[in-house]
């Protein structure tokens, strides 16, 4: 991905999760290649007799070259994905699996045909619609025009304020007892309106929870108009940004 790498292995019988982990990769993609299989070796890793490699995310092609010099045995079972297939093709099942869990629970009129998948990633952000019964991606529209709308933004203000880390960040923002309206059409405004809030005696857990709803907002503005929202359906939400619990709460208002 454009900040961050995921790598998963698995057992190519049984399908079992044998590792997972994710690494920074905010620099050279190759470097954060390398850095992963320094770690995967000192792990033992290096060891498995590897089948079929496949990759997505914005740096894909890149990564199948060099993988395929790494492992020229295998090159023709070292392939890529488009990201967002990929985000679909992994969704189905847990959104088949979520909407019949729903029903045990009684709520019985939800879409049994799509289900809508947002994901606020590093430098973009997408929003699909994916068919449960044809189970592949039906529509699909992504944002990479402004960093006001993707995830990257809390890393730019965490330093604006002194903040160790992302996770802290978010954390100050969920204790927030107020959000206010923030000019979200531009990253650029976004951090001087941030900026004139701090000066203005604003409280930073409030600019931080005004700025994780910025970013719902812009991508709302940009994105939701692109596509037509199935009625009454799940929506999944991918990313790493989502695993903090501020964006999930400012999708759901």
């Amino acid at each position: 991905g454009s900040i961050m790498a995921k790598i998963i292995v698995n057992d190519a019988r049984t399908g079992e999760l044998l590792f997972q982990n994710f690494y920074d990769n905010h620099g050279d993609t190759i470097d954060t290649i390398k850095h992963i299989f320094m770690k995967l070796k000192s792990g033992g890793i290096d060891k498995l007799k590897i089948q079929n490699i496949g990759i997505t995310g914005s740096g894909r092609y890149q990564v199948q070259k060099a993988l395929k010099a790494i492992y020229p045995h295998i090159k023709e079972r070292i392939s890529v994905l488009v990201e967002n297939y990929a985000h679909a093709r992994g969704s189905i099942q847990f959104a088949k699996d979520h909407i019949a869990k729903l029903k045990r629970r009684g709520i019985d009129e939800v879409n049994e045909d799509f289900c809508l998948l947002i994901d606020i990633g590093g430098e973009d952000t997408k929003i699909s619609v994916i068919s449960l019964k044809k189970e592949e991606l039906f529509d699909n529209a992504m944002n990479i025009k402004c960093s006001a709308g993707t995830g990257s933004l809390m890393d730019t203000l965490k330093a604006l304020f002194n903040i160790e880390d992302v996770a802290e960040a978010y954390g100050k923002a969920l204790g927030a007892q107020k959000v206010y309206g923030i000019n979200a059409t531009c990253a650029v405004f976004l951090m001087e309106n941030a900026r004139k809030m701090q000066a203005e005696g604003y409280r930073k857990d409030e600019i931080l929870a005004s700025c994780c709803y910025a970013i719902v907002e812009n991508m709302a503005r940009s994105l939701w108009d692109q596509v037509e929202f199935p009625h009454n359906t799940v929506a999944l939400l991918h990313g790493q940004t989502m695993l903090s619990d501020p964006l999930p709460i400012a999708v759901t208002h």
